[in-house]
C-alpha cells in the first residue's frame, strides 16, 4: 500500500522537473514602459513583428558609438533618429481621452464600499497615436531579452535593475529597436528594424 508520505515526495520531485523542461515564453516578460507606452501598444508590435522591414522609414541608432566599451555601472543612454517622429509631429489623436467627473462628497465612501463588495475591472489605458519605439538588448545566457517601450522621446535610459541585468558578466552585447506608427493602438506605418548596434560591457 502506498503510503500518502510517499505520494507526496513523488509530486514534489515531479513538479519542479516539469517546470525545468518549459521554455521561457518572452511574449509574456513586459518590457518598461514609458510616455503613453502599454502593455495593449507592446501586444500589437509583438503581433505585428513578423511583417516588420529593415527598409524604408528605419529608426538609425545615434548612441552610444557602434561597438563602444561601455562601463558596467552606469546605464547609458540609447538615442536614435526616426522619420515617424515627424509624422507623429503632425498628427492628432482622433478622440480625446474621457475625463470623469469628480466625486461627490457621499459618493465616494459609496464607491470605496462597494468596490469591496463588487470588484470592477480596470479601464485599459488610452490607445496610443504616434510613433512608438521597442528597445530590446540580447543578453548571453538569459532567453529574453532586457526591453524598453516608449512613446515620449526618441531616447530610453533603462532602470539600474535592468542595466544590471543587461551588465552582468560583461562581455558583447547587441541592442536592436523596432519603430511603428499606430492609430488607436493599430500599425498604420512600419514596423521598422533598425539595423543592431553592437557594443561591450567591462567585467567588473
Amino acid at each position: 500500500m502506498i503510503s500518502p508520505r510517499s505520494v507526496v515526495v513523488a509530486f514534489a520531485l515531479v513538479v519542479p522537473t516539469l517546470g525545468a523542461g518549459c521554455a521561457e515564453d518572452c511574449n509574456a516578460v513586459e518590457p518598461a514602459y514609458v510616455g503613453d507606452a502599454s502593455d495593449e501598444a507592446w501586444r500589437v508590435l509583438l503581433d505585428a513583428r513578423a511583417d516588420a522591414s529593415a527598409s524604408g522609414d528605419i529608426p538609425v541608432f545615434t548612441g552610444p558609438a557602434a561597438d563602444s566599451d561601455l562601463p558596467a555601472g552606469t546605464s547609458p543612454t540609447f538615442t536614435w533618429e526616426s522619420p515617424l517622429r515627424l509624422a507623429s509631429a503632425t498628427t492628432t489623436p482622433t478622440t480625446a481621452p474621457a475625463r470623469r467627473p469628480a466625486p461627490g462628497f457621499l459618493e465616494a465612501p459609496f464607491r470605496a464600499m462597494s468596490g469591496l463588495l463588487f470588484p470592477v475591472a480596470h479601464a485599459h489605458l488610452p490607445p496610443v497615436t504616434g510613433d512608438i519605439y521597442l528597445l530590446e538588448v540580447d543578453v548571453p545566457g538569459r532567453t529574453c531579452p532586457v526591453a524598453g517601450l516608449t512613446t515620449a522621446d526618441l531616447s530610453f535610459t533603462f532602470a539600474t535593475s535592468d542595466w544590471e541585468a543587461i551588465a552582468a558578466g560583461g562581455g558583447a552585447r547587441t541592442a536592436r529597436l523596432m519603430s511603428a506608427f499606430l492609430v488607436d493602438n493599430r500599425v498604420t506605418e512600419g514596423p521598422f528594424l533598425a539595423a543592431p548596434l553592437t557594443f561591450s560591457i567591462a567585467a567588473e
